[in-house]
């Protein structure tokens, strides 16, 4: 896995964006702590076409730096709000993109921990391979009922990352674990429906997440012979680092909800953009994945001395690029609340 590293990445936030003051003008609450502002597809966006736009960001990076996207032999794609039930639609993603007909490809759905699946499908594949590169694409854009307390947090966005070789990378992934268990009634989506369902237990909810992911983060850095100290950035939802027990100021924890609300599978690796774009070699990132019902994935990285010369702003500039603000009633249009949006 050490010999294996992100080569590129890049990604998407659509344009659109609700602010929490819109719910509350609407509603008189807003069911989340944490998230300011969310992210909203337009009319012409879902899962599938935001995959491609971080997609093609990533992989037009890559040939910047002289790679070839006719040797990428794996994709895998994460979102839990692709358009089809049953499709290939990894095959239209490369398409897309003009990757070549034989290639690998994956789809990683289910739950919101299918960004860190997808990116640990990408690496043990690539690491069957003497040659070529991955491409890893989380999208995602959960919608839930407008009178749900769930809905209120939910947002959108797309990240991507070309994997290959570690002498090319930015960064490698040193390690993981994996754990899954159960926890029953909590963010959930019935075969067939559209919305995401919440049996409105939230401390309960937040409760079996914190338990999980602090048992397997501290199962990983067991094996590693390591502490959370070694770790320059947590990529993880937040609260994660003080239930670490994190010192302030050593461990910075990343968690971009508050700027784009929840993005559901993509979120994990969005942040994941963010820490890259600010560490410096040597420095490591801890990744955490997790997905309700319940399951998590927990990735160790390393920064490389190619991180220095990477671009520094792509969380930024994503985030940033043409946002506009809408009211309520535009987001609900939006949104398809009042039947499937006028095209």
């Amino acid at each position: 896995m050490n010999d294996l590293g992100v080569l590129s990445y890049a990604a998407y936030v659509p344009r659109q964006r609700l602010r929490k003051e819109e719910v509350l003008k609407a509603w008189g609450r807003f069911a989340s702590a944490e998230v300011q502002v969310k992210a909203v597809p337009g009319f012409d966006e879902d899962a599938l076409t935001m995959a491609a736009e971080a997609a093609a960001g990533a992989v037009a990076a890559w040939e910047a730096m002289g790679g070839d996207r006719q040797s990428i032999h794996t994709l895998a794609l994460a979102s839990t709000s692709l358009p089809y039930d049953e499709k290939v639609e990894s095959g239209a993603l490369g398409t897309m993109l003009g990757l070549r007909e034989t290639i690998y490809s994956t789809e990683h759905t289910a739950s919101t921990k299918a960004g860190g699946e997808a990116l640990l499908s990408a690496v043990y594949r690539l690491a069957s391979r003497s040659e070529g590169a991955a491409l890893v694409v989380a999208s995602d854009a959960p919608q839930a009922d407008p009178l749900s307390d769930i809905e209120h947090a939910l947002g959108a966005g797309a990240a991507a990352f070309v994997l290959g070789p570690r002498n090319e990378a930015i960064c490698t992934v040193e390690a993981e674990l994996s754990a899954a268990a159960e926890q029953l009634g909590v963010r959930f989506r019935p075969r067939g429906a559209e919305r995401l369902e919440d049996l409105g237990l939230p401390r309960y909810r937040e409760q079996g997440a914190a338990g999980l992911i602090s048992r397997t983060v501290q199962r990983l850095l067991l094996e590693l012979g390591r502490s959370t100290s070694d770790y320059r950035y947590l990529v993880a939802p937040r609260g994660t680092a003080a239930r670490l027990g994190c010192a302030p100021g050593e461990t910075e924890e990343i968690s971009l909800a508050r700027e784009i609300g929840d993005a559901g599978a993509a979120l994990p690796l969005l942040g994941l953009v963010a820490a890259l774009d600010r560490a410096q070699a040597g420095e490591r990132i801890l990744l955490v994945a997790y997905g309700s019902g319940q399951g998590c994935h927990c990735l160790s990285l390393e920064a490389l001395p190619r991180a220095a010369s990477s671009p520094r702003d792509v969380w930024r500039r994503a985030v940033d690029d043409r946002a506009g603000y809408i009211d309520y009633l535009q987001y609900l249009k939006l949104r398809g609340a009042f039947g499937p949006p006028a095209r």
